[in-house]
């Protein structure tokens, strides 16, 4: 086991066991695996802007394993490219009070970004509106969240900017859930980039720097 602060390719970051005396082959182990995995990664990093752009992939057990009992699915995270030197660790013990819970507030909207399907919506239109509607949930729970925050003064005053953000997206959002087609679902997803309340990199980052947050690895939108 490399330590988290040598250069490592990934780093893992939760578990869960299957259950069910017959092996239910590579399929059906990922099909459990991807949403159960996409579900315990923000528990264990909070801050994915803090990260950059992560991949995540999972170890489980094969069919000469499984006679002997074992059923443990292992999820794992690293950097789409090269390694890392630190953990991608950012919880209630490595945070601030006030980074916790300004990050725990955003956390429906990365919840439900990290539900995206696996094929474009070219290939599985229903399954990219069902994420579109999810995310228009999420982010009307992540304004309301982030309205109750009780931020010391600098960071008060840049909220509300990045609050209107979220609020803004949620009818686009809404819109690309009940599209009829896939080029309607796209231009309502451009709608959400192309928000009249600015640049979400940009708000988001004004937010991060008076809670004295790491400058953002990567994108923080979700699009």
């Amino acid at each position: 086991m490399t330590p988290c602060e040598q250069p490592h390719k990934g780093e893992a970051y939760g578990s869960f066991k299957l259950t069910g005396d017959k092996y239910p082959g590579h399929a059906k182990i990922a099909e459990q695996a991807r949403p159960r995995c996409a579900k315990l990664l923000p528990e264990y990093a909070l801050d994915p802007d803090a990260v950059g752009d992560l991949q995540t992939y999972f170890y489980y057990p094969d069919r000469s394993s499984w006679p002997t009992g074992e059923r443990t699915v292992t999820c794992w995270a690293g950097p789409s490219e090269g390694k890392r030197d630190a953990s991608i660790r950012t919880d209630s013990t490595t945070l601030e009070p006030d980074q916790f819970i300004f990050l725990a507030a955003t956390k429906p909207a990365y919840e439900a970004d990290l539900t995206y399907p696996e094929g474009e919506p070219g290939d599985d239109l229903p399954a990219s509106k069902a994420w579109a509607g999810r995310m228009a949930k999420a982010y009307r729970q992540t304004a309301a969240s982030l309205k109750a925050l009780p931020l010391p003064p600098k960071a008060a005053k840049e909220l509300p900017a990045l609050i209107e953000w979220y609020e803004n997206a949620i009818p686009d959002w809404r819109a690309a859930a009940a599209a009829k087609d896939v080029d309607t679902f796209y231009g309502y997803v451009e709608e959400v980039v192309d928000n009249e309340a600015g640049d979400f990199d940009e708000l988001n980052a004004k937010v991060r720097a008076a809670l004295e947050l790491p400058e953002a690895a990567g994108s923080g939108s979700s699009v």
